[in-house]
């Protein structure tokens, strides 16, 4: 099996070459960009965020990544003629590697101009996605960022005329060599991670140092990728993560070989990555130039309980597939292989994964209409929610 984790999970790069004039620019008259988001949900593969850019007039669809700095497909840049310079080290969550670079003169994100940019040269084409690109700490360091999952909208406010809302609690932000990172009242230290698909991303050294992976056989096992390789990981549900003033449960979380020794799973600074399905019910406000984050449900509530989709993995463009069935979940045992084609949801037709996982999301019981990938006769299923998940209880813990 396997958990689909961005088109670059967990990616963040220290820059070795010499400085550049990088500069960013808002409208005159205006204080605040909003651009439409997209969000992808796929079910069990997790949830991903895409905002459009313009380069050279020519539109690319770039993965929200607050993990990673500006990144390009390797064969996008080239159709656009961009100049290929000095690298970059790029660390991911599976090995180190030693991309080139392209120099991007202007990219327009809704009406705020970036301009003399470096992007990390990335092979993107193996990834069905359809990614030309990551943007995300960029945004970070010269603006307030709004990013609204459930309303579909980020908002790029400048911050010299930014007031910060008043109610909730603000979150301390602290300067990170691989994203931003910061404490949860149980005063662990995390990588907020947007390009991480997942909820969770435990790493390494902390599931060694707490030996969280223990009983392995208790784990669900699958396997993490992105364009770095891939990585082996055991999937379970968090009984509690407390993060500002909210309190969230049972969201999945995966945790990485305690062995590991390369990419930011290695990390011994940090726990893990906060990734987009955790934030994809949320609104959050990351100020960058004041190193704060706030964080709200759309509805006001202090308390979020995850709800999964019944352990289905879901894509496709003409027709919803099924990707994948997780063992012990409740589609596992029904009928539904991979491959088979989602005709309907209690009776209604579906055109749209995303549509349908979060459908899945919202029901206790649900009635499938699928056709098998054999061609066979049209299955119907009926599935129940319940808990199928290994609680994994995250430890009291002093950052380093």
């Amino acid at each position: 099996m396997r958990i689909l984790v961005a088109a670059a999970t967990n990616l963040a790069f220290s820059v070795l070459a010499p400085l550049m004039a990088q500069d960013a620019y808002f409208p005159e008259d205006r204080d605040r960009v909003e651009v439409p988001l997209e969000l992808v949900d796929f079910g069990l593969y997790g949830t991903q965020l895409f905002v459009t850019v313009d380069i050279g007039g020519e539109k690319g669809r770039f993965q929200l990544d607050t993990g990673a700095n500006l990144a390009i497909d390797q064969a996008f840049a080239e159709r656009l003629g961009l100049e290929r310079t000095t690298a970059l080290l790029g660390i991911g969550v599976t090995q180190p590697d030693l991309p080139y670079t392209f120099r991007v003169p202007l990219l327009r994100l809704g009406s705020v101009e970036l301009e003399n940019y470096l992007a990390i040269a990335l092979d993107l084409e193996s990834f069905d996605d359809g990614a030309e690109g990551l943007i995300g700490l960029d945004l970070l360091s010269f603006a307030v960022v709004e990013i609204d999952a459930p309303g579909r909208r980020l908002v790029l406010h400048e911050p010299d005329t930014f007031e910060p809302p008043e109610g909730g609690e603000p979150i301390r932000l602290l300067p990170a060599l691989y994203g931003v990172e910061c404490r949860t009242t149980r005063r662990q230290r995390w990588i907020i991670d947007t390009g991480n698909s997942s909820a969770v991303l435990l790493h390494g050294p902390f599931v060694r140092r707490h030996d969280l992976a223990a009983n392995r056989d208790a784990f669900l096992q699958q396997t993490m990728f992105g364009v770095f390789g891939e990585h082996e990981v055991l999937v379970g549900q968090l009984a509690e993560l407390r993060l500002g003033g909210l309190q969230l449960r049972g969201f999945p979380v995966d945790l990485t070989d305690p062995n590991a020794t390369g990419g930011g799973a290695g990390s011994a600074l940090h726990a893990g990555n906060l990734g987009m399905t955790l934030f994809a019910s949320l609104v959050m406000l990351i100020d960058g130039p004041r190193r704060t984050m706030r964080l709200r449900a759309p509805d006001g509530a202090d308390t979020i309980v995850y709800r999964d989709a019944m352990g289905l993995a879901l894509g496709g463009d003409d027709a919803v597939a099924v990707l994948d069935v997780a063992a012990g979940s409740p589609a596992h045992g029904q009928g539904i292989a991979a491959g088979d084609v989602l005709v309907a949801i209690d009776g209604r037709r579906v055109r749209d994964h995303s549509r349908a996982a979060q459908q899945l999301r919202a029901a206790d019981q649900v009635r499938l209409t699928l056709r098998p990938g054999d061609a066979g006769d049209e299955l119907e299923v009926t599935l129940r929610r319940r808990a199928w998940l290994t609680t994994v209880e995250l430890p009291v813990d002093q950052p380093r």
